[in-house]
């Protein structure tokens, strides 16, 4: 019987042992919960960002995934995530999909949501498929670049 959260239920507690079909990469601010959101395929010079659409403090976190080449990708903010222990995981939209992630993480894009406007941000939890090795092989090689090229880098 695969695990599949109740729709409303946005916290969760993300301990591998006690929900049948969760995998956690204790490495990463993915959890890896039969999210609705799948990545797809992307070109080896490309990278994704993450756009997240405006919203006030307590409006869900909504944003899509956009994929850009890697070599002339501006205007995009970096940000060094922090790989906590805790199991919490919230839930975000991505294309009005499911996904969720870490309580670090979803605190910080919260803080950098602007009520405003759109942001676009580079997130490594994010913005390269954890659940693809080959992927990650590949996105993780070529971080450096991103950063550098990225507008402001968050850590």
């Amino acid at each position: 019987m695969d695990y599949r959260p109740p729709e409303r239920v946005k916290r969760l507690d993300c301990t591998a042992s006690q929900k049948p079909g969760l995998q956690v990469d204790s490495r990463m601010d993915t959890i890896f919960l039969d999210n609705e959101y799948r990545h797809g395929l992307i070109h080896h010079d490309s990278i994704r960002l993450l756009y997240i659409e405006p919203g006030t403090e307590n409006d869900e976190i909504s944003c899509c995934l956009l994929v850009a080449p890697r070599e002339t990708a501006t205007g995009y903010e970096a940000l060094s995530s922090c790989w906590g222990r805790t199991r919490e995981c919230h839930r975000i939209l991505i294309d009005s999909k499911s996904f969720y992630i870490r309580l670090n993480l979803y605190h910080a894009l919260r803080r950098l949501r602007q009520a405003d406007r759109p942001i676009i941000i580079w997130v490594d939890a994010l913005c390269i498929s954890q659940s693809d090795t080959g992927e990650k092989t590949a996105q993780v090689s070529k971080m450096a670049m991103v950063f550098l090229r990225a507008q402001n880098v968050l850590i």
